[in-house]
Parts: C-alpha cells; sequence; structure tokens
C-alpha cells in the first residue's frame, strides 16, 4: 500500500502526481540511478552527433498487449509528447527518424548533452504503439507500456491498483531485473496528512 495526497485526473498530466503512478507502468529509454548514473533500459545505447541523439532499443521488450518493442513505436511516443505538452523539451526536440527496426534518431534544434538524462523521467515513458491510437481520455486512464506492473483498476477518490506484469524481464541495470517482488500494489489517495503519517 502506497499513500500520496492528490488523485491525479489522467496518467498524463505533466505533474508529480500523475508521474509517480505512470512509472508502475510505463518504462524510459535511459534510467538514472541514486547517484545519478545514467544507465541501459529500454535503449542499450545512445551516442550524440551534433543536434541528433541516436538510441539503439533491446529486441526482447514486449508490451502487456503483446506488441513489441521498436524505432517506429518510440518515434510514435516522441510524437505523442509534442502533441501532449509544452514543456522544456518541446523548445529543442523537432523530429524522430526511425533508423533501422531498433534504431531511432532523436532531431533537435541545437546541441543537447542532457537529453539522455531527460528522457529517464516518466514523463518520457514508452506507451505501445496501438494503445496511442485511442483519444487522450482513454490513454491517460487507461495507459499500456512494458512496465513491471499493469493497471488493474482505478476506483476514482479512493486508489489505483496495480498488478505485477510477470513477464516483465527488462528492468534497466542496477535493479534485479524481473518481474517485481510485489503482486498487488494499492496506490491510495488519501488527503489528509495526519492520516498519511
Amino acid at each position: 500500500v502506497y499513500l500520496h495526497s492528490i488523485e491525479p485526473k489522467s496518467f498524463f498530466q505533466w505533474w508529480t502526481q500523475a508521474t509517480y503512478p505512470k512509472r508502475q507502468i510505463l518504462d524510459s529509454l535511459v534510467f538514472q540511478d541514486g547517484n545519478r548514473k545514467l544507465h541501459p533500459w529500454l535503449a542499450t545505447s545512445w551516442k550524440q552527433d551534433g543536434t541528433v541523439w541516436t538510441f539503439t532499443l533491446r529486441d526482447d521488450v514486449v508490451f502487456t498487449d503483446g506488441t513489441k518493442l521498436d524505432a517506429a513505436t518510440v518515434a510514435k511516443n516522441f510524437d505523442f509528447w509534442k502533441k501532449l505538452s509544452s514543456s522544456v523539451a518541446d523548445s529543442f526536440l523537432t523530429e524522430a527518424k526511425v533508423v533501422d527496426a531498433r534504431t531511432i534518431a532523436f532531431h533537435s534544434t541545437v546541441p543537447q548533452p542532457y537529453l539522455p538524462a531527460l528522457l529517464t523521467s516518466a514523463l518520457f515513458g514508452i506507451n505501445s504503439s496501438p494503445s496511442l491510437d485511442r483519444d487522450l481520455k482513454d490513454i491517460g486512464e487507461r495507459p499500456i507500456g512494458s512496465g513491471p506492473f499493469v493497471l488493474k483498476e482505478w476506483k476514482r477518490g479512493e486508489e489505483i491498483v496495480f498488478e505485477r506484469n510477470d513477464a516483465y524481464r527488462w528492468g534497466p541495470r542496477g535493479t534485479h531485473g524481473g518481474p517485481a517482488h510485489l503482486k498487488t500494489v494499492h496506490w491510495k489517495f488519501v488527503p489528509d496528512g495526519n492520516a498519511r503519517w
């Protein structure tokens, strides 16, 4: 059981109350550990050449809807991020180009040495490609990712219930890498700070 103060309206609001629970469902290209060191996650490697960052992707990642991770999926997510927000990243990211099935290139207006660190945020978590064909309300209430948990139920005003993704095998370096130790997580909303503590 995890207690949080504010319930988000959608998983795709660009604020902390949505980002924390979204991390349970969506993996990112890059992982940042507690010492701020970057590690491979959905991407196995990355390199910068001026205004272009090229990421090589894992070939074994399967979303919970059965579809596989590929560069076209990442490009579709990139377009989704651009459509969804007006964040700092939008001020310099221009496009994502598929190089091949396992290689994606992010283009920016000026060189961005910290882009891999930015992409560690759950704000830039990767959704399955078919799931992004739905309307924003449905995506925001039922995201589909490759993460360690799947959304079982959202009881509005009470809790979000996550269930373990038993097929999970691609946790980032520095973690045990496999399925979560917990079978179920109850993400409860308790506005009263005294009650939470």
